[in-house]
């Protein structure tokens, strides 16, 4: 019997999860799982959330055209100003298409992989995916696609189904970009059979998306950086929390400004520092080009916040543009199309002594607290 060419076999295991008619339906829409509980589940409080986090940013002028992001994706309340810095200056039209790469916090998968779907849902309405691009990245036998079922009754372990970390961005690329279609994928260990990291398997997904990607679209890595406390299996010190949890977060971004994948995969291996988008910042720092210009806008750590010394989440937001080169310009014909509505809404959100990353969410009939003047949505609750 002949075998089947791989790729073949690729676009055959896409057809199929996408082909209604199985014993356990396919979904067609990722839900908005984090809508409600880590950012608001209404479209004008989103909007008015999001209006004040712009209000607040300043980022420095663009050096050259855009090619990527890395924004956090935590609770609004905690890291929305943080995310806002990086995704500003995006006008409506300025790319056609966004490949977002986030972490899974809920299953460890083996590669990367890609929900079966045609839309992403968020309060603001349906992201169309990007077909072709999807399909192109499939050819790779490091990512994969697989399908969502929300009913109940399967014994499979859901994956997509409660995974928030690439719909978080979602709302701020909605409110600037306006329309756009998008390639969303989980990207999971890349490791050798001692469960190191292995470079050739990450070099591998970045040449497989370096292929797709143009002046026309935008790379965005979703991730959180330090993660601090005994929920995160991570207590490395007790005194100056916040102090030396700066001094960790300040090598990883320095190994990031410098564009630096084997300085940063030393700091991973050394400190154990549990960042939840490690891999996903690895596939980036083999993917920049060489003369990539970054910037850290903005970082904060959430125990500065809340006052809570037994938990903490770290965020920062970075830009990378390509100097010397046009491109990315906004379309005279997309507008942004986003408004207030005139009558205004209060925004409530929770303090320090509601819910933190890894905290379990308030009960139903719980009041959230007056919010903090900067904040503008619940805080996290990623496990």
């Amino acid at each position: 019997m002949p075998y089947l060419p791989l790729r073949f076999c690729c676009a055959l295991l896409a057809l199929a999860l996408l082909l209604p008619g199985s014993a356990h339906a396919t979904a067609e829409v990722h839900k908005a799982v984090g809508a409600g509980p880590l950012y608001p589940d209404k479209p004008e409080m989103l909007l008015q959330a999001l209006d004040r986090f712009y209000a607040g940013a300043n980022p420095a002028p663009p050096p050259g055209r855009l090619f990527a992001i890395v924004a956090p994706h935590s609770g609004y309340g905690l890291s929305g100003a943080i995310a806002a810095q990086a995704f500003k200056s995006l006008t409506p039209g300025q790319f056609d298409k966004v490949i977002v790469l986030g972490p899974s916090h809920f299953r460890n998968i083996e590669g990367c992989s890609i929900p079966a779907v045609t839309f992403f849902e968020t309060p603001f309405g349906l992201v169309t995916l990007q077909e072709s691009i999807i399909r192109e990245l499939c050819y790779s036998p490091m990512i994969t696609m697989r399908g969502l079922r929300y009913e109940g009754g399967s014994s499979r372990k859901q994956l997509h189904e409660q995974e928030y970390s690439i719909e978080m961005v979602l709302p701020f690329l909605q409110e600037r970009l306006s329309r756009f279609t998008l390639v969303p994928v989980l990207v999971g260990e890349m490791n050798d059979t001692n469960g190191m990291v292995d470079p050739t398997r990450v070099e591998a997904v970045a040449d497989t998306i370096r292929e797709v990607l143009d002046e026309r679209t935008l790379l965005v890595i979703s991730t959180d950086f330090t993660h601090y406390g005994h929920d995160f299996s991570f207590k490395p010190f007790v005194d100056n929390a916040v102090e030396n949890i700066q001094a960790l977060d300040d090598r990883a971004y320095g190994r990031i400004l410098e564009k630096d994948f084997d300085g940063f995969l030393r700091f991973l291996e050394k400190t154990g520092d549990p960042i939840c988008g490690a891999d996903a910042l690895l596939v980036l720092l083999k993917i920049l080009p060489k003369n990539t210009i970054p910037i850290l806008h903005a970082s904060g750590i959430s125990m500065a916040q809340t006052g809570d010394p037994n938990r903490s989440v770290s965020y920062a937001s970075f830009s990378f543009y390509l100097p010397n080169q046009e491109g990315g310009d906004p379309q005279s014909n997309v507008v942004r199309s986003l408004t207030l509505t005139p009558e205004k809404q209060e925004f409530k959100v929770l303090d320090g002594s509601g819910t933190v990353e890894g905290d379990p969410l308030p009960p139903p009939n719980e009041t959230p607290a007056p919010a903090p003047s900067n904040a503008g949505g619940p805080e996290s609750n990623e496990p």
